[in-house]
């Protein structure tokens, strides 16, 4: 610049100069300088996809490269990634940018999108429908079994009370069976007595007057002509 200054007399073209030499200055330290880059984002680019902004290279520290889909479609995945400096922990000298971990962006339709919204829906209407008809099926499934038990139950104390009053009957009739196996016989002089037909005197006899021998009225009738 003072070149130009001083042989052509001219100030505005040494300032020009000058300008021009630091721009070249700066520029090449720029060149030289060592970045601190995550490098390139190691996922595919699937149809449809596309990155925010376009032009923006998004691979420097503390850049974040965004992900979107066109308007006919919604985005998936993780669509947000950012260059950060991870730190190596054996050695905290050494350290290394990558960018953060996530899963693989993609796209689907709105059309596929709103399907699957309403099969999921109607899916848990349907569950929910089927869980209530498996709970109401186990608590009838369950109080028909405790009703059959409270039944069962009734029969076998009825039938208990039924046994239970039978027995003053039994007794009866066995005192009955006893009683059946045995008679009453009246004697001539008028008294009852019990026997047993083992003990009923025989009645091989075919006269009425020869049952009663010992009786003094037979005696009498002992030597008259009667029928009797």
């Amino acid at each position: 610049c003072l070149y130009d200054y001083t042989m052509l007399n001219a100030k505005i073209i040494g300032h020009n100069s000058k300008d021009t030499w630091n721009t070249f200055v700066r520029e090449r330290m720029e060149a030289v300088r060592q970045y601190n880059s995550c490098g390139p984002i190691n996922i595919e680019y699937p149809e449809y996809l596309m990155k925010t902004p376009a032009l923006a290279p998004a691979y420097m520290q503390g850049d974040a490269a965004r992900f979107e889909c066109f308007q006919t479609h919604w985005i998936k995945g993780d669509h947000e990634y950012k260059c950060q400096m991870v730190v190596d922990y054996n050695d905290y000298n050494r350290y290394r940018f990558e960018w953060n971990k996530g899963s693989q962006p993609w796209c689907r339709s709105r059309e596929f999108e709103n399907m699957l919204k309403w099969l999921t829906a109607i899916c848990s209407v349907v569950a929910i429908i089927m869980i209530m008809v498996l709970i109401f099926l186990c608590c009838w499934c369950v109080k028909q079994k405790r009703r059959q038990e409270q039944d069962q139950g009734s029969e076998n104390s009825r039938l208990r009370r039924d046994i239970d009053s039978y027995n003053p009957r039994t007794d009866t009739l066995s005192n009955y069976s006893d009683k059946r196996d045995t008679f009453t016989r009246l004697t001539p002089n008028g008294v009852r007595t019990d026997m047993k037909p083992d003990d009923s005197p025989p009645y091989s006899t075919p006269e009425l007057r020869s049952r009663h021998r010992h009786d003094p009225e037979n005696e009498k009738l002992l030597g008259l002509t009667t029928p009797v």
